[in-house]
């Protein structure tokens, strides 16, 4: 989105942005986040690199915890749709506070070197990506963990099996809900939606459609990119598709086969 930081700070002012936010990933494979304020204050702090506790999170022991730096990649801003204030995201590499060299345990900036190194050789330049993304939508999901009994229950109205619905025979069979149609298929809307806010973002949508699963079981698919780019991409959808779930009230989980006789 922006190639230096005086082209972030006059957005900032034209487009009256209220907070930053910095996101980055950690070895579970989730986002983590600090927000800015956007202003002089905040910008500056940006500048410098904001530092944070990363002994909380696995990068750093105890006794070295502030010795890491959030570091935006100006390229890879954009406007948050789901929050409140408006607010200008990025997402951020790993650096060590003092010699500001790529933390060597980043899972960002390993992508990123590996795509580096890939360019040095002389048998390949680059390397592409093509996710396919398949999640599952839950109407409700609960679950009771104790010292002596363990349950959950996943409930999707689309379900043939195990749906409280009883209103509509339109049902998706186990393992019958590759490329589903309206009424079975709920939840055309609710990709659409999503595909939306990503193409907002930047993010090219090759096509998306029901899965094989009959509980809520969907796909969204991007075209091939780099390295780099795919896993920010795949980060950005899984935010977005999880955010457009509690926006619908419901759960949303790329865990893969959540429901025992869904196997696709």
């Amino acid at each position: 989105m922006f190639t230096a930081f005086s082209d972030m700070e006059n957005f900032i002012k034209k487009e009256n942005v209220k907070a930053i936010d910095l996101r980055y990933i950690d070895f579970k494979g989730r986002w983590r986040h600090v927000t800015l304020p956007a202003s002089d204050y905040g910008i500056s702090m940006l500048k410098a690199g904001v530092g944070f506790d990363g002994s909380s999170v696995g990068f750093k022991k105890t006794h070295s915890s502030d010795m890491t730096l959030l570091i935006p990649d100006l390229t890879t801003g954009f406007i948050d749709p789901f929050l409140e204030r408006k607010t200008l995201g990025f997402i951020c590499e790993i650096v060590e506070a003092e010699s500001k060299e790529s933390s060597s345990i980043d899972p960002r900036g390993i992508a990123r070197r590996a795509e580096e190194y890939l360019g040095k050789l002389d048998w390949v330049d680059t390397s592409m990506w093509g996710p396919e993304l398949e999640f599952n939508v839950f109407d409700r999901v609960s679950f009771d963990i104790r010292t002596n009994q363990s349950r959950y229950q996943v409930i999707s109205q689309e379900a043939a099996v195990g749906s409280e619905d009883t209103e509509t025979g339109a049902k998706i069979l186990p393992s019958d809900g590759y490329h589903a149609m309206p009424p079975a298929d709920t939840l055309h809307g609710f990709r659409s939606e999503i595909a939306g806010h990503l193409e907002a973002l930047g993010i090219e949508i090759k096509y998306h459609h029901h899965e094989g699963g009959s509980a809520g079981q969907l796909e969204i698919e991007v075209p091939m990119d780099g390295l780099l780019r795919t896993a920010d991409n795949v980060m950005l959808i899984k935010y977005v598709a999880k955010m457009t779930g509690r926006k619908w009230g419901k759960n949303v989980t790329f865990m893969p086969k959540p429901i025992r006789e869904d196997l696709i």
